[in-house]
């Protein structure tokens, strides 16, 4: 059973060690309760009207990869919680006591999944799969070092690399490393230096430069992505960082929580303090980062998660 470039729909309750393809833009629709497993192979869409009755395995999901979970209500108060095992790990998607579980095959990292709102009934939720950031502040410097990385579906897949600034005049640059194989996932290293000579910040001014990068697919164009880096500068004194939806992956560079203060403006997942603090998480450096969602985070090196719970009514402003 495969669905590559085309819409498949299965009725009723199928059973089998088979496993239904996804590829080539294909979109596979289980109208029933299943346990059929599932490969995507290239971008696609599986569609359960039944999540909380399927009972396969999804393996090969990846970035450009969707898995629509229409039963399931979106809600700012859903929270997706990763489950490593062995071979693969469980996505478990909670709100309000319901939970639905969806069950991966293959080398899955924490941080590489969001929920995002379905168009398609509009109250549906989609579960998708994103690049994971991580990147560390260089002390004394406005300089920022980092990685992105996501599933790689197929070994034998070529990648290269693109950055384009999203302003001009900025201070500083960022260069990109060639796309690198590690253990199941594509990983490219980034490097932002600033011209830390020409950075001269008013008290209580701040500047974030961001830049956008791309990472494309040679064999299969439909699995390129694009994620946004940016770099936010405080000058001395006390700075407030004001965010908005659609910042990508921020690093706040000396960030100081006995001056400094962050402002979350029209996130639709963080409407409570208790909701923030489920967001808060640790990143490969031990620093902490508030993850929150649809590509948007704020790592703050140098600043454990534990320390940023201690201050947080006080640091972090929800708008």
């Amino acid at each position: 059973m495969a669905a590559n470039g085309g819409t498949l729909i299965a009725d009723g309750n199928i059973t089998g060690s088979g496993e239904a393809v996804i590829g080539g833009g294909g979109h596979a629709v289980f109208a029933g309760a299943f346990d059929q497993n599932v490969g995507f192979s290239g971008s696609g869409t599986l569609e359960l009207d039944q999540s909380h009755s399927y009972g396969g395995t999804v393996s090969g999901f990846g970035v450009g990869d969707v898995i629509d979970l229409n039963d399931l209500t979106y809600s700012a108060n859903e929270t997706l919680t990763w489950t490593q095992g062995s071979g693969g790990g469980v996505l478990t998607i909670a709100d309000n006591g319901a939970t639905e579980n969806v069950t991966l095959e293959g080398n899955y990292t924490q941080g590489e999944f969001a929920l995002t709102n379905d168009a398609t009934p509009s109250s549906g939720t989609d579960l998708v799969s994103v690049p994971s950031v991580n990147s560390t502040a260089v002390p004394g410097t406005a300089d920022v070092a980092g990685s992105i990385s996501l599933a790689e579906s197929n070994a034998n897949d070529t990648f290269s690399a693109s950055v384009t600034p999203d302003g001009s005049n900025y201070v500083g640059g960022l260069s990109l490393n060639q796309p690198a194989d590690s253990n199941g996932q594509v990983v490219v290293g980034f490097d932002f230096v600033a011209d830390n000579d020409h950075i001269n910040l008013a008290p209580g001014v701040t500047l974030t430069q961001s830049y956008d990068v791309t990472v494309a697919n040679a064999q299969n164009p439909t699995e390129n992505f694009n994620q946004m880096v940016s770099v936010s500068i405080g000058g001395s004194g006390y700075d407030n960082f004001v965010f908005h939806p659609g910042i990508g992956a921020d690093t706040i560079v000396n960030f100081n929580p006995q001056q400094d203060t962050i402002e979350l403006d029209r996130f639709a997942n963080v409407q409570t303090v208790q909701q923030l603090q489920s967001l808060i998480m640790t990143d490969a450096h031990g620093d902490a980062v508030i993850d929150l969602g649809h590509n948007d985070s704020i790592a703050l090196p140098g600043m454990t998660a534990t320390e940023l719970h201690q201050v947080l009514a006080s640091v972090v402003h929800l708008h």
